[in-house]
């Protein structure tokens, strides 16, 4: 017996390869965000970092992590973004509403 891999052997290597480099394109349609289910500190500085490097960071991570991981980021970013505002708007709203309506009891 020979040390030698059949040919057969090194076209399904080559075939799993192919698929493992493809796995982001899959996440991408497979409607599975990895980066919504990070940890708060881990996506705490990946935003923050994107954002403080806005142009360029989009520039190195479709470079390096390619179009749709860049996708799932920005929208992990804007997914995170809107639910700030919302729990900004849910203080603010009742805080304001409170005000004038203090305000205007005062008044009569």
């Amino acid at each position: 017996m020979t040390d030698r891999q059949d040919p057969g052997d090194l076209r399904a290597a080559r075939e799993g390869y192919r698929k493992g480099n493809a796995l982001s394109d899959t996440e991408a349609g497979s409607g599975e965000n990895r980066f919504l289910v990070m940890d708060f500190w881990e996506f705490a500085i990946i935003s923050t970092l994107m954002i403080v490097f806005f142009p360029w960071s989009l520039l190195f991570c479709v470079f390096v992590y390619g179009m749709a991981d860049t996708k799932l980021i920005v929208i992990a970013l804007l997914h995170d973004w809107v639910k700030t505002v919302l729990a900004v708007l849910s203080v603010l709203v009742p805080f304001v509403v409170l005000v004038v309506g203090l305000v205007v009891w005062l008044i009569r």
